[in-house]
């Protein structure tokens, strides 16, 4: 008797759908948005621990001003990190609080407040682009 040769199974292939669209870009808002929230963020650190330090853990004026800078800087960190497509809301957030920031006195070393202003006018402009 003659071996019956076995025949090998080939699978159908795949299609795989693969989308060319890019979902969610990562833009030069949220780069320089969340740079300048997280220098906000440090600095509104530093100056707490600072004058918790210096004042031998009583709270002070300074204290508040190092929680106001900390709520700025989270605040600047989540309205840059989860801008979709409302550029414009998302650019007044970004420059009313860099401006904010600016003002109270560690100012995030200057960098941080300049940075999420420069992010909140490219938002700005892209919000007018897009209308």
């Amino acid at each position: 008797m003659a071996k019956r040769a076995k025949k090998k199974r080939v699978s159908k292939p795949i299609a795989i759908k693969i989308s060319t669209k890019v979902m969610n870009p990562v833009t030069e808002v949220h780069i320089l948005g969340v740079a300048g929230g997280i220098v906000t963020l440090l600095a509104g650190i530093l100056w707490l621990i600072g004058s918790l330090l210096h004042w031998q853990l009583q709270m002070s004026i300074f204290g508040d001003i190092g929680i106001i800078n900390i709520v700025c800087g989270l605040v600047l960190l989540i309205s840059a990190a989860t801008l979709k497509k409302n550029f414009l809301a998302t650019g007044l957030v970004l420059l009313v609080f860099s401006i904010i920031t600016f003002i109270v006195p560690p100012a995030g070393f200057i960098v941080g407040p300049v940075l999420v202003a420069i992010a909140g006018i490219i938002a700005l402009v892209k919000s007018a682009n897009f209308r």
